[in-house]
């Protein structure tokens, strides 16, 4: 039960820091631009 909910919490983990990793990319490259 504990190693479930650990691997649900390190995909939420990895979910949200692919959506900042692409955010700040996408606001790195306008700046750029």
């Amino acid at each position: 039960m504990k190693e479930e909910t650990t691997y649900g919490h390190q995909e939420l983990i990895n979910q949200v820091i692919d959506y900042i990793h692409t955010h700040l990319h996408k606001a790195l490259t306008l700046e750029m631009l």
